[in-house]
């Protein structure tokens, strides 16, 4: 429990010139970085490489009555047991870089519409989760 406190004391939002320097270094939301495309979740290279760096699975969490589909990388560890997420094969999609995830399962279980679409997101947690609307 104590491992999990210092992981979200970590996370706290920096204050002054911290919070410039790390605006500067994430990806500015914009329209078209992550897409539902044949069930699958694709996100593009530069959104990726920021939030996910050299992971090779996500955890993702979908809670209902949001319509948000939570994703961090499988080191954050104090993501697993906050959230009770599950682990998902993050893959390279092209040599550009771009990754996706299969999504079948989520779809399915929470009967969402899985027509091709252009998602919104935010950016949390310090760089380190993806906020999905599946809306």
């Amino acid at each position: 429990m104590q491992l999990i406190l210092e992981e979200l004391k970590a996370m706290e939002v920096p204050s002054g010139a911290a919070v410039e320097a790390a605006s500067t270094t994430l990806p500015q939301a914009s329209k078209g970085d992550v897409q539902l495309k044949t069930h699958h979740l694709l996100i593009e290279p530069s959104l990726a490489e920021a939030v996910l760096a050299e992971e090779s699975h996500v955890l993702l969490r979908y809670y209902p009555e949001r319509q948000a589909l939570l994703m961090a990388g499988m080191s954050q560890t104090w993501f697993k047991k906050m959230h009770e997420a599950s682990p998902y094969m993050l893959k390279n999609k092209n040599q550009q870089g771009q990754k996706s995830v299969a999504l079948h399962e989520v779809l399915i279980d929470f009967e969402i519409d899985g027509q091709d679409r252009t998602l919104d997101y935010e950016i949390q947690g310090n760089g380190k989760i993806l906020n999905i609307r599946l809306f």
